[in-house]
């Protein structure tokens, strides 16, 4: 978990209220940032269901194109 919570750092999508020197044997409270969570979360969305031009000109997922 803890390797998780320093890659989301990196990312800048949590931040963390001591500095990485200080953390060891102590807890640390971690604050997400919603709206850079909310970017990271689009932007991997968007590359798991690329959008499409359907026949109409509208977009379209690949999921919508399924089926």
């Amino acid at each position: 978990m803890a390797s998780h919570l320093v890659e989301l750092e990196k990312a800048g999508a949590v931040t963390v209220d001591l500095p990485a020197e200080q953390r060891r044997g102590r807890s640390a409270r971690y604050t997400i940032d919603p709206y850079t969570l909310r970017h990271l979360l689009s932007v991997m969305g968007s590359y798991v269901f690329p959008a499409t031009q359907t026949p109409g000109g509208r977009s379209a997922s690949r999921r919508d194109q399924v089926g």
